[in-house]
């Protein structure tokens, strides 16, 4: 077979050439009938030895670019636009002839018949001599015969349907052997493609959809098998377009939900599986590399039957939940081409990447079709996962970069589902703590996320390494795998904390509902900070990884701003309702202060570990900055438990003194000149208070002890200066 192909491909190339040849003979005839003429007119009869090259040829007589033009309309072009004005007038006159009765329904079939007959005889009587003309003729005689076979089944009635079937599929197999006999595909174009304006000119609105889907189907299953013998791509390409215009027309302007379901769904399947096997028959027969063409032409068809088909099912109650399945078959269908490919060991990339895109792509779009809520996330990162081990693993690039979108769509998803059933879960119905749905989808997409980032670590893409894409996505698995472990547990305390709101909200009891909120506020930023502390300890001990360190330690300081804001003005505030004795008040407001200092405690030790990414002046000035902030903490925490001293400032202005000396003796100690500058910049700082605002509210006795005890710490750090200012001048960091 293939060698009968490749003759018949021969011989329409030779006779291609053939007219080509046909059109030089007729020019070089003219030009020697000119030359004949000139010799005549400018030499004597007698003179017949005269050499060519003398002879003087009248260019301007020489017309063969107008003779062609002529030869191309009047040969080609008039007999299309003839035929094609017979069947348009056919037609007309017989939808006259039928709306004003003229003649009697079968005279009217007999004289069409009659008419596509003497047009086939003609084309047959003529197709010696004159080919191009013959097929033209044989091409409108096959769109009559089409037509006339509709009008006596739809209309008439005068064929039984199995006889008017049975004739069209005729028709339709003596137009494609026609073609393929005489090789010409304007048999084909005027013949089949014609044949789709037949139902358009004689419409009358009676409603038999039913027959004009058929009688489609038919035509493109000729189109079909001489798009594909004959290599003839326009012609799939125009019977791809009026097909589809045909059907979408009909949908958005006539199509019944109850009564047209069966047929649309029905005939959507068939246009789609038409064309989607003639895409593919051009790969696998002919062996032709897939073109852009090929992929508009794969791309139109399916998303076409995919909007059409779910407008179809949501559309129909019965099958109004079933869009999701719909999805589910476009991707098996093509899931099932991919393996029929991988099978045939087609080693064109660009077709199989297409299909299995395909497939990845209709899969992805199935739960969101089909489900609400945070199976989404879930299918959506497992398939990412899946894309991510074998396109890492298999050094397969393509894999790999389908799934950085599916990335980043599940963890969007996720983001909405946490936001919109955390809040609803806390105000309406109770769940238990870690033991409920939401949890159970965290835990599942962390697992993936945990899996795509153990692949990472593990497997570098070598194909990919320098790409800025997959340096990119090399640090958005981590991140991303971070951010969902640490908002899973967030949302699950804060929604605890939340219910338990709602709860004292019905027994309206202010003081604790104001409670349960500070509670609510410390245990997520305590939660934070081990989540950090833990974080950084991993990273130090197993990942050792220096970006992640970075990233880290920059949560790691703002989660210690916000502790020593909000923190501990909420356990300020806990105190003070413990000290106020509001009712249900216990030792657990103030307890919860030292809780809270122990995960800060162990959240600094892990900065500590991962100090060296910070330089040392930074760190020894943060680390003495939040210890100094917590100590004056507390001293304020002690003086309202134990005291009843009105006011902190003469309190605190000895305690930052004292630590300024403590940091003056550091300074020298660790010989470190940054430390003793911070400590008589604190210093200052104390100084400027003391004037500017503590000794106006001083008493007598208090701005003594104050003015005493400033003076004597002066005095021992100028001391210290004084007894270490060799060690301070030999070595200054």
């Amino acid at each position: 077979m293939k060698n009968i192909d490749d003759l018949y491909k021969k011989l329409e190339v030779l006779e291609q050439k053939q007219l080509y040849f046909q059109k030089e003979i007729q020019v070089l005839k003219q030009e020697i009938r000119h030359f004949h003429k000139s010799v005549e007119e400018t030499v004597p009869v007698h003179q017949t030895d005269i050499p060519v090259q003398k002879i003087k040829v009248n260019k301007k007589e020489k017309t063969p670019v107008s003779f062609n033009f002529e030869k191309l309309i009047g040969e080609n072009i008039i007999n299309k636009i003839g035929i094609i004005i017979t069947i348009i007038g056919v037609s007309i006159g017989a939808k006259y002839s039928i709306e004003h009765d003229l003649i009697s329904p079968t005279t009217r079939i007999l004289l069409g018949y009659l008419v596509g007959c003497i047009l086939l005889g003609l084309g047959y009587k003529l197709k010696t001599k004159y080919l191009n003309y013959a097929a033209v003729l044989t091409s409108g005689a096959y769109t009559i015969l089409y037509f006339i076979t509709l009008i006596a089944y739809s209309f008439y009635h005068l064929l039984p349907m199995w006889f008017a079937f049975l004739t069209m599929c005729s028709l339709t197999i003596l137009t494609v052997f026609t073609a393929l006999k005489l090789n010409k595909q304007v048999i084909a174009h005027i013949g089949l493609v014609g044949a789709y304006a037949v139902p358009l000119l004689l419409s009358s609105n009676s409603g038999n959809i039913k027959t004009l889907f058929v009688y489609i189907g038919i035509i493109n299953i000729g189109i079909s098998y001489i798009a594909i013998k004959r290599y003839w791509k326009p012609l799939c390409y125009n019977a791809f377009s009026v097909t589809w215009i045909l059907f979408i027309s009909w949908f958005f302007k006539d199509y019944e939900h109850e009564q047209h379901f069966g047929i649309a769904f029905g005939f959507l399947n068939v246009i789609y599986l038409t064309f989607y096997s003639i895409s593919l028959s051009y790969k696998l027969i002919k062996k032709e590399t897939f073109l852009a063409s090929d992929v508009v032409l794969i791309l139109c068809n399916t998303f076409l039957f995919f909007c059409l088909g779910y407008l179809v099912l949501k559309n129909y109650l019965p099958t109004k939940n079933l869009t999701g399945l719909f999805s589910i078959y476009i991707a098996l269908l093509h899931g099932l081409v991919a393996m029929f490919l991988y099978k045939q060991s087609v080693k064109d990339n660009n077709l199989q990447q297409l299909i299995i895109g395909l497939c990845i792509l209709f899969i992805t779009l199935t739960f969101p079709i089909q489900f609400d809520g945070s199976w989404i996330s879930i299918f959506w990162i497992g398939e990412a996962a899946i894309l991510f081990w074998i396109g890492r693993t298999q050094q397969k690039g393509f894999y790999e970069k389908f799934s950085y979108p599916l990335i980043i769509l599940s963890f969007y998803s996720l983001l909405m589902y946490w936001f919109k059933f955390y809040d609803a879960s806390g105000a309406e119905t109770k769940i238990n703590l870690f033991l409920n749905p939401y949890f159970l989808s965290s835990v599942l997409f962390i697992s993936c996320m945990s899996f795509m980032n153990l692949i990472n670590l593990k497997h570098k893409n070598i194909l990919n390494y320098e790409s800025n894409l997959y340096r990119i996505f090399s640090r958005i698995i981590p991140s991303v795998l971070i951010i969902s472990i640490y908002l899973a547990f967030y949302f699950e305390i804060a929604t605890y904390w939340e219910q338990l709101h709602q709860k004292s909200m019905l027994k309206d009891e202010m003081m604790i509902n104001r409670s349960i909120l500070k509670f609510k506020v410390i245990w997520l930023i305590n939660y934070s900070l081990i989540f950090m502390a833990i974080l950084n300890y991993i990273n130090y001990i197993k990942i050792k990884n220096n970006s992640l360190a970075k990233v880290a330690m920059t949560f790691s300081s703002l989660f210690t701003f916000i502790y020593l804001t909000f923190g501990l003005l909420n356990l300020s505030v806990l105190r003070d309702l413990y000290l106020n004795n509001v009712q249900h008040a216990t030792t657990y407001f103030i307890g919860i202060r030292y809780i809270s200092h122990l995960f800060m405690g162990l959240l600094f030790y892990t900065v500590y570990l991962n100090r060296k990414i910070f330089s040392n002046v930074f760190f020894d000035c943060f680390s003495h900055l939040v210890l100094l902030w917590i100590l004056s903490s507390e001293l304020i925490n002690i003086l309202d438990l134990f005291t009843n001293l009105p006011s902190y400032k003469l309190s605190l202005s000895i305690l930052w003194a004292l630590y300024s000396l403590g940091l003056i003796c550091l300074g020298i100690w660790k010989q470190k000149q940054y430390i003793r500058i911070a400590a008589i910049v604190l210093f200052g700082a104390i100084l400027v208070k003391l004037f500017l605002y503590d000794i106006s509210h001083l008493g007598t006795i208090s701005k003594t002890i104050v003015f005493i005890s400033l003076g004597i710490i002066l005095l021992v750090i100028s001391f210290l200066y004084n007894k270490y200012k060799n060690i301070i001048d030999n070595k200054i960091d």
